[in-house]
Order: C-alpha cells, then structure tokens, then sequence
C-alpha cells in the first residue's frame, strides 16, 4: 500500500485506513478460514464427498456465501493477473539507459589541457569550463547536458560510489581538464562521510568552485550522507549544495517509476537547478554569441567607444 516509488508524504488518515483494512482483512481470515480449519470443516466436507452424502453441487447450495466469496476472490486474482500492466521499476527507455556498459568518460581525442597557458583563475586552458561527476541517477542526463552546459563534460556511471568518483575527478585533473567549477552529484550507492569529503576537497583546492548534488532514493544511508553534504557547506568556503531531496519532495513526476532515477521532466529541472547554482561563474564564450542581437549590440557600441577614445584632435599650427 505504500510502494517505494513513491515519493508523496502518505496522510495521517491514509495510514489509519490501512491499519483498519488489515485488521478487518486478518479478522475474515481467522473467521472464515483458519477457525473452521482448525475444527476440522475441511476433513468432515471431503468425507462427505467420499461416503456419498452429499455431492460438490449440493454442497455449494448449502454454502452460497461461502462459495461466492471465493469465487470473488479468484476473479479478482485472476483478473489482476490477466489485465494489470506489468510495471516494473524503470521505464524501457530509463532501463535501456543504466544498462548501457559505456560510461560518458572523456573522449579518447580528447587532447589535455595544457597546463603551461593558464586564465585568470590560474586554470589551464582548453580546461572544461564545469566538470560533472555522477553516478546512475545523472546517467539520463548525458544526452541533456551539452545543451545546458556547453565547453563542459559530464561522466556518469552506474553504481558509482563517492571513492569512485573520486579517482575519476583526479584523473580529469592529471589531464588538466579539471576547470574552475565541478559538481558532484554521488551518493546514490552507498554512505558517504565527512572524511571522504575533506579527501575529495583536497584535490579539488580552495580555488574551485566545487558543487554538491544531495541525492533521493530509498536506501537507508540517504539522510546520513545528505547531513555529510550539507555540513561541506560549512566547512568549506567554496562549497555550494544543492538540495535536490528537498526540491524533489512529493515530487514523483520527477522520478522514473523508482523514486531514484530521474524521468524527462526530472532531467530538465535537475540540470536547471545546477546551472542556476553556477551560471553568474560559467565562463563567456564570445564565438557563441555571434548570431545574438544583444550581444553584437553591446560589442558593435564597445569598439565605438573605444574608437572615440583613441581618436585625438590635431592642434592648429602644429603637427601634433
């Protein structure tokens, strides 16, 4: 009566009805069932039947109600049998994408960054401008995410614990493709603590802009590694949670089928509450902004500006 998947608070009156109905349900059973059992109804009714007395027929005249509630009852098996869908935990398309073997790692061409030209951040050039590490959950969000989130690289895999994740981001920074933001959206797979954190916070240095994604599924170290990722916000200063437990509460449009994954509609609000968290830092790219009114605008009245600037009056009589 009350399935993981879902999500939705169950009302204080919700959980009396079902205490009600599983005590009216055990009453009938211990009623109709088990008392006649124990007082041996089943072996005098076969009897019966043996010895001639009376026939299945006559039987089911002299026990009507007891005959048209079993046979109510084995309609509605059957009928749930036949006629309910099968509905398991994923969609098709959800469960076609976890069981993908390949991870969205960086692409074999992918060059590393050269760590000799760095910005003014001090981070290498040709370096992603956000890095996303995660686990199955933002596996749906891999097709996703370069619209939202261009010069950047997302690397999912399914059942990817917090250390795992890890090691990979260590490997993006030997790479020197490691830039000024990254998220981490793990936790899914197992606990994670407040020294696993303080590990993964050395790599990443105080001058990222690192990004925690909280997670929602209904393992029992949820509320544990959800306390682990919101004390990182007080302790580091460059820190920064997004609470996708609370924003997805009673949320179960965002969820596919599992109360876990996401759905299509999860995707889009998921990397739209990311990219909220980090837009005023993403870097700006002029060449994708050419075809842009606002920004051709803005540019078109800069050079004017500056072309005033330069511009110096010669003086009459003089060369100058």
């Amino acid at each position: 009566m009350n399935p993981v998947a879902n999500i939705n608070d169950t009302p204080w009156w919700q959980y009396i009805l079902q205490v009600l109905l599983v005590v009216a349900v055990a009453e009938c059973s211990y009623r109709f069932i088990e008392t006649p059992f124990r007082r041996g109804a089943f072996g005098r009714t076969v009897a019966e039947f043996r010895d001639g007395t009376t026939t299945p027929a006559n039987w089911a005249r002299t026990h009507v109600p007891v005959c048209a509630a079993c046979a109510v009852v084995l309609v509605v098996a059957l009928g749930g049998l036949i006629f309910v869908p099968e509905t398991p935990a994923l969609s098709g398309e959800g469960a076609e994408v976890l069981n993908k073997e390949a991870k969205n790692t960086a692409p074999t061409d992918q060059q590393a960054a050269d760590d000799t030209d760095k910005d003014n951040d001090g981070f290498p050039d040709g370096s992603y401008d956000l890095l996303m590490i995660g686990d199955s959950v933002s596996l749906r969000a891999v097709d996703t995410f370069d619209g939202v989130f261009p010069h950047s690289h997302i690397d999912a895999e399914k059942g990817r614990q917090f250390d795992a994740g890890r090691a990979t981001f260590e490997g993006y920074i030997q790479q020197n493709l490691a830039g000024k933001i990254v998220v981490f959206a793990l936790g899914t797979n197992g606990l994670v603590t407040d020294d696993q954190i303080d590990a993964i916070m050395d790599d990443a240095g105080d001058k990222r802009i690192v990004v925690f994604v909280n997670t929602r599924s209904p393992q029992p170290w949820v509320g544990s590694t959800n306390q682990a990722i919101a004390n990182a916000a007080t302790r580091y200063k460059n820190v920064r949670v997004i609470d996708w437990y609370g924003y997805s509460a009673n949320r179960n449009d965002l969820f596919d089928g599992d109360g876990t994954h996401l759905s299509t509609t999860g995707v889009t609000e998921y990397l739209n509450l990311i990219h909220d968290a980090v837009k005023k830092d993403l870097p700006v790219h002029p060449e994708d902004h050419v075809n842009d009114p606002q920004p051709a605008a803005v540019k078109s009245a800069t050079d004017a500006l500056v072309n005033a600037l330069a511009f110096k009056p010669h003086k009459l009589g003089t060369d100058k």
